[in-house]
């Protein structure tokens, strides 16, 4: 993946609402951009471009259940989508993986479990990335992106996903599909977070379902018609979904001042 220049902006300038797609370079604290030797450590909210692509990104699966029919989605409408998996059920559902990598989509490491890594110590985490990335490269993935459960890390962490290669990749926006609502509803919420450049946060599972408030806020809806619904939408507005990676190579990165989650 070709690196790009990373813009820090503050996190206000990160929203749809904003008008600030493809116009990052203006709004950015350091007039040069991000040195490339730190940019790398700074999770990327969405990239600087007035291109009409949008990044559709998945957490916490593979599902047996829910990815195969996102899958079918995707392929009728011709978007491409990148999955953060854990990679416990990725070894374990490996026949989905390669059927995502089929489909013309990417697979990247959320991580072995959805504890938050504000949990782990440095060297804790930095194992722990590592047999994640082991875990997918048992199934013939190589991955460059990595996004922390909850999307919370620590600073002291980020030298860590540097040095193992991969790059700290956040979202712009979301859909807040991980707790029970109707599909319509999803899907507007989602559709409203896109924007030319933008990162979109999805789940095709849920990985930490005992952390629910109460029973009735599991999801119950249907994944699939979610994102038919969203899809659909994103096309009145001539946008369409592509992998994060593609993404990344069609502008300068967007990173966000006080946006990192967690102490040192």
């Amino acid at each position: 993946m070709k690196r790009q220049r990373t813009f820090l902006v503050r996190r206000t300038d990160v929203d749809p609402a904003g008008g600030n797609a493809g116009r990052f370079a203006s709004r950015q604290l350091f007039r040069w951009g991000v040195p490339s030797a730190f940019a790398r450590m700074l999770g990327v909210l969405c990239v600087d471009t007035r291109e009409p692509v949008f990044a559709l990104t998945y957490d916490d699966g593979p599902d047996p259940d829910h990815t195969p029919r996102i899958l079918e989605v995707l392929a009728r409408h011709g978007a491409r989508a990148t999955f953060f998996v854990m990679t416990d059920r990725a070894v374990e559902h490996d026949d989905i993986v390669k059927k995502i990598i089929a489909g013309g989509h990417e697979v990247q490491v959320h991580g072995r479990d959805h504890e938050s890594m504000l949990t782990r110590g440095v060297g804790e985490f930095w194992r722990h990335v590592r047999r994640a990335r082991r875990d997918l490269e048992s199934v013939g993935v190589r991955p460059t992106l990595y996004r922390p459960p909850y999307m919370q890390f620590r600073r002291s962490q980020m030298m860590a996903v540097r040095l193992s290669g991969l790059t700290l990749a956040l979202a712009s926006g979301d859909s807040r599909d991980w707790e029970h609502d109707d599909e319509g509803a999803i899907a507007q919420r989602g559709a409203a977070a896109v924007f030319p450049g933008a990162v979109l946060l999805m789940h095709d599972s849920r990985a930490d379902p005992q952390t629910a408030r109460s029973e009735a806020e599991l999801p119950r809806f249907d994944r699939a018609d979610v994102i038919d619904r969203l899809l659909q939408e994103a096309a009145v507005r001539g946008l369409t979904a592509v992998t994060m990676t593609e993404l990344l190579g069609r502008g300068a990165a967007v990173a966000a001042r006080a946006y990192h989650r967690g102490p040192r």
